[in-house]
């Protein structure tokens, strides 16, 4: 699966590097004129957009790092068994209900994870989106009409795969251990601070 991973990952790269997004100024205004491969830009006065280039080979690398870690290592159990000196001791178990970890994870991608008792996974999860939002915001890629399509369809299908997989894990494991994060005010606070932060996403930093 890692080999996989990283096939797939360099494959991607190599074909941004070769599809590239190309920009022309003119009076020290930038306007992007779209992608063309690198040895065919459609008018001679244009040049490699590297600012946007780098975006997305950044992106890239953040959702392959994201897979790498989800995909690429085995998942480990949500139970918990506490090991002393001489005895072996289980703690106390909670059922996990699939509906409250779709809503979590409806409220802020990886939220439900958190719920679930993965709570690696659910930061990972709920940082990533909003690291991709905000270079979006800096690169002012909603400034583009085709860009923000693409970018909006691809935030909409990772919110749909975190939705699903907070709904089926939790379905799966039926009782985790309850662990010091599974709190509702934890819960509360991170939706809070997603929904804050999202608001503030929107316009070009630069």
């Amino acid at each position: 699966m890692r080999k996989r991973l990283i096939i797939f990952y360099l494959t991607v790269v190599a074909f941004l590097c070769i599809y590239l997004p190309w920009k022309i100024e003119y009076q020290g205004n930038r306007a992007s004129v779209g992608y063309f491969f690198i040895w065919s830009p459609e008018d001679m006065s244009f040049s490699v957009d590297f600012g946007r280039l780098l975006l997305e080979i950044v992106t890239v690398t953040l959702l392959a790092a994201v897979a790498y870690i989800v995909f690429g290592n085995s998942e480990k159990q949500a139970d918990e068994i506490v090991i002393g000196k001489t005895d072996i001791r289980e703690i106390r178990k909670v059922r996990r209900r699939p509906m409250i970890a779709l809503l979590l994870s409806f409220l802020a991608p990886g939220l439900g994870q958190v719920y679930n008792g993965q709570l690696k996974k659910g930061l990972i999860f709920y940082s990533a989106i909003f690291i991709l939002s905000i270079l979006m915001a800096m690169a002012g890629l909603q400034l583009y009409f085709k860009s923000m399509v693409v970018f909006m369809a691809l935030l909409i299908c990772y919110a749909l795969f975190t939705i699903g997989d907070a709904a089926i894990v939790s379905y799966k494991l039926k009782e985790i251990a309850l662990r010091p994060y599974n709190r509702w005010y934890v819960y509360f606070f991170l939706a809070t601070l997603a929904i804050g932060i999202n608001s503030k996403i929107g316009k070009p930093l630069v």
